[in-house]
């Protein structure tokens, strides 16, 4: 190789690094950040288009909101997806003892045509959230990253085609999702609990300890399996106790899996 090539092969990914870096300068983005006090015994609902909702509940009195807008690429010339992402509004409000986070998007067109079919222009809204362990949380999404830990209080998800992670959740849950995908890892049961898919995966981790009444209804086309009990066979359900009984855990599918796990 000669000695000017062994020379443009770094120049040329310098300048890559350099247009790359230049490129996401350029990039249009909104944030938004806001605490706020919250009461004892309340709840904080979240209702999302898409990007990714992270939460983390811990010892506090207030509730941090941090929030970062930026433009779907996919779609729209440059100076449209800077108009659509300040366009795009982030509302927190408070009515009683509840917290409201929202991703507004009224102020834009809901739909924009490209090559192919139909885009979406909605820009991505990412989401941190620091809350109290012991509050009520509720997140409303379409195909957002959902992510929660600490949770000491209920829990409500539903969600279209996101991905939902949870971890060490210490209270009831309510879990809906069409196309999604869920893990959810918890340390105890403390109420009744149900999970529902028609099309997408679950997976719910419990204590092998935990005891509690299983309740399965597994379409034709579903498929349950379980480290707790025999697999059910799809077009069939389940009902029993498990070490003693206790709360309900309901677990239901149309066409999707569902996996019950023992740690």
């Amino acid at each position: 190789m000669s000695r000017s090539r062994r020379f443009l092969f770094p120049l040329l990914l310098l300048v890559g690094l350099i247009l790359t870096l230049v490129a996401q300068a350029a990039e249009p983005s909104k944030e938004v950040r806001k605490t706020i006090p919250f009461a004892e015994g309340g709840r904080v609902e979240v209702e999302t288009y898409k990007g990714s909702v992270d939460v983390t509940a811990e010892e506090r009195a207030d509730v941090l909101v941090e929030a970062r807008v930026t433009p779907d690429t996919t779609c729209g010339d440059s100076k449209a997806q800077a108009e659509w992402v300040e366009k795009t509004e982030i509302r927190i409000e408070t009515h009683g003892k509840t917290v409201r986070i929202e991703s507004d998007y009224d102020r834009l067109s809901s739909f924009h045509w490209a090559f192919f079919g139909s885009c979406t222009a909605r820009p991505f809204v990412d989401y941190k959230i620091r809350m109290p362990r012991k509050a009520d949380l509720e997140v409303k999404d379409y195909k957002s990253k959902v992510t929660i830990a600490g949770l000491s209080g209920d829990l409500r998800l539903d969600s279209y085609k996101g991905t939902m992670r949870v971890g060490d959740l210490d209270g009831s849950v309510r879990l809906k999702t069409y196309k999604g995908e869920a893990r959810v890892e918890m340390a105890s049961l403390r109420g009744d609990s149900r999970f529902e898919t028609y099309k997408g995966e679950i997976e719910v981790s419990l204590p092998k300890s935990a005891a509690f009444d299983l309740d399965t209804d597994i379409g034709r086309r579903g498929d349950f399996r379980s480290d707790y009990v025999m697999a059910a066979r799809s077009g069939r359900g389940t009902k029993m106790s498990l070490n003693g009984g206790g709360p309900k855990l309901s677990l239901t599918t149309y066409k999707g899996n569902l996996k019950l796990s023992a740690r």
